[in-house]
């Protein structure tokens, strides 16, 4: 079972250490642990909190920001600035490379 954290037999947080874009709406992300994975962002690019990354300008101008992943991306005022996702689902979600 998956821990619901991004621990794997420590107590230590794994963060995103470096993040690079592939194509085809793909990321090449390195942990903390040392780990690399591939995570594949086609699926949510369909939901509205993701869509805007259809832009490939924008999906390309990925950075680190506290631990994760995130986009400079303006949604309007009545909602947060920026694309993100968590360091837990970039974890357990993305191919082992």
């Amino acid at each position: 079972m998956n821990s619901p954290f991004c621990y794997e037999d420590t107590d230590v947080l794994i963060e995103v250490v470096k993040v690079n874009p592939l194509d085809d709406y793909r990321l090449n992300i390195l942990f903390s642990n040392g780990k690399a994975k591939i995570y594949d962002i086609k699926p949510d690019l369909d939901t509205p909190a993701f869509s805007p990354l259809k832009n490939i300008d924008l999906f390309s101008s990925v950075k680190l920001k506290h631990g994760t992943i995130f986009w400079d991306y303006d949604y309007g005022e009545d909602f947060a600035k920026g694309i993100d996702i968590s360091e837990t689902a970039l974890y357990w979600d993305g191919e082992s490379v």
